[in-house]
């Protein structure tokens, strides 16, 4: 949980007041494998002070993390971040940095990846330093157009990698490297009333690794597109597609030079698995403000594509189902 409290002062005698606060949180994991289990407990502290003056505002702090499980281990970490509103309404830019500590949890790997392994080497993620600048932009009253910048500098980062000791080679363990991390994204939005919403996205990431030749399963770039249609409150279209780039797997194969018993069979290659390209449509039918029907075409192109090293997509499929509200 996190709290927040904060009260209004004229520091600087300007026309605006200045708020001087702290944020508070405590963050408790149990986390338990087919080895055992580990609890882990981070608490933060963030004094803060944020600033206007005409069209600039201003936020400096820190965070101070301090993380229990069986030793403790305390981060400090300054953040500030500037904004200016150049044009009333229609562009802001900003800039800023900041650093943090989060645990790796089940939670949190399990939502980029489902085909884990049963053991899990769990460690703290550091971001140690982040700065970062972007802006936002009201192009009209139905275009916003945004976009952002960031380098990154991490230790403990997590990196999927196919876990040598299953039986059949189909789950997955964590690495951890040190990783330098260049991030920017743009979006351009199309909003018509509440009944018609387009977007299209674009990201590029470049990783430098430490140790590891390449940054695993981590894609160079991704392109998206969504639509949303409301047809008279009834009935809603929507779509999705999404273009990933190629991603470097670290690959188990057979070792040529196996010549004693008790050795690993195995030696581990970097390999390259192709981009991929999926796209979905889905219905809606409300009937009533309570009961409604839908139906979505995933993957339609039928794509043959690989995600994880030895799991493929599947083709061409159609769900459907039913809701009901109270």
């Amino acid at each position: 949980f996190t709290a927040t409290a904060d009260q209004r002062y004229d520091l600087f005698k300007t026309e605006e007041d200045q708020v001087l606060g702290i944020t508070a949180g405590y963050s408790f994991l149990n986390q338990q494998d087919s080895v055992g289990h580990i609890n882990s407990n981070i608490f933060l502290i963030n004094p803060f002070i944020k600033a206007q003056i005409n069209e600039y505002s201003f936020m400096a702090g820190f965070r101070f993390n301090v993380a229990s499980d069986s030793v403790t281990k305390a981060r400090f970490y300054p953040i500030a971040e500037a904004r200016i509103e150049l044009i009333p309404n229609a562009l802001k830019l900003y800039a800023g940095f900041s650093g943090e500590m989060n645990q790796v949890s089940l939670q949190s790997i399990t939502e980029q990846n489902l085909y884990i392994s049963s053991v899990i080497p769990w460690r703290y993620e550091y971001t140690k330093f982040k700065i970062y600048g972007g802006f936002q932009s009201n192009i009209s009253r139905s275009f916003n157009f945004n976009g952002s910048i960031s380098g990154s500098t991490y230790e403990n980062f997590p990196l999927f990698v196919t876990d040598t000791a299953s039986y059949l080679n189909n789950s997955f363990t964590l690495l951890y490297d040190n990783v330098n991390a260049v991030n920017l994204e743009a979006e351009l939005e199309f909003i018509k009333s509440a009944r018609l919403r387009l977007a299209l996205t674009g990201e590029y990431n470049h990783y430098k690794t430490d140790k590891q030749e390449y940054a695993w399963y981590k894609p160079a770039y991704e392109f998206g597109f969504s639509g949303r249609y409301d047809i008279q409150k009834k009935i809603v279209i929507s779509a999705k597609a999404t273009v990933t780039g190629k991603v470097w797997a670290l690959v188990p194969v057979p070792d040529p030079n196996i010549d004693a018993i008790g050795d690993s069979p195995y030696i581990l290659e970097a390999q390259e698995i192709k981009g991929w390209t999926d796209i979905n449509l889905g219905a809606e039918y409300r009937f009533n403000k309570a009961l409604s029907f839908w139906l979505n075409f995933n993957n339609i192109t039928n794509s043959k594509y690989y995600r994880w090293n030895n799991y493929r997509s599947y083709g061409i499929n159609i769900m459907g189902g039913a809701s009901y509200s109270f």
